[in-house]
């Protein structure tokens, strides 16, 4: 005679098991956040990163538009050649422009530009303030931010001279540098523009006009 035995299994799960998923559910949901915070905070530094670039982008084609907008103004007294509107310095540069950042004025502009070291902080901010020949009124804002160096050179060269030199400074000068360099390093990239000075037109101011035209272009 034959026996069947019927071995008859449980259907649930043991405490055990039970304790394995979910430890690794766990562990999947703490991976898949992370990961989603770390997506996350990427995209919001490319955000970031990308309005940076175009920021500086277009304060670049500030300067430029501003610089091949010089007029060739000058002061000085009655009888004498006078000097232009124009002095430069590693770490500032001002000169008179027909184009205004803010765009609704125009015509005479005392542009002046200045590295300022930012407080508390190992970074250099590159500072535009304008000046209103007709009005008086000023402007300033920040065009260049948290840049570790910025500075300017000038490439100067007189008509009797056979070649010209670069420089760090212009100051009281009868001659308008021919060409701008600005140079500015931040900790992801380096800036290089150089920008053409093209004289459009000349003009001397004399007295009564003393002892400048504009009150704040540290002339």
């Amino acid at each position: 005679m034959y026996r069947n035995f019927i071995k008859i299994g449980s259907a649930g799960f043991t405490l055990l098991e039970l304790t394995i998923v979910m430890t690794i559910m766990t562990m999947l949901v703490l991976v898949l956040g992370f990961s989603l915070r770390l997506g996350i905070k990427s995209l919001e530094k490319s955000e970031t990163r990308i309005e940076y670039l175009d920021r500086t982008r277009t304060s670049l084609r500030i300067i430029e538009s501003q610089l091949q907008s010089f007029i060739p103004l000058k002061y000085g007294e009655v009888g004498k050649d006078g000097v232009y509107y124009f002095k430069g310095q590693e770490d500032s540069m001002s000169f008179v422009s027909s184009v205004s950042l803010w765009g609704r004025q125009g015509g005479i502009i005392l542009v002046t530009y200045e590295v300022v070291r930012d407080r508390g902080n190992d970074t250099s901010s590159l500072v535009i303030q304008e000046e209103s020949a007709y009005s008086g009124e000023r402007r300033s804002t920040v065009l260049l931010k948290n840049f570790k160096e910025i500075s300017f050179n000038f490439f100067t060269k007189k008509p009797a001279d056979k070649d010209g030199d670069w420089g760090r400074s212009v100051e009281n000068s009868d001659n308008v540098p021919l060409l701008i360099s600005l140079f500015a390093e931040s900790t992801n990239f380096k800036i290089e523009l150089m920008v053409p000075v093209r004289a459009r037109a000349s003009a001397t101011v004399r007295n009564p006009m003393l002892p400048y035209m504009f009150s704040g272009g540290g002339h």
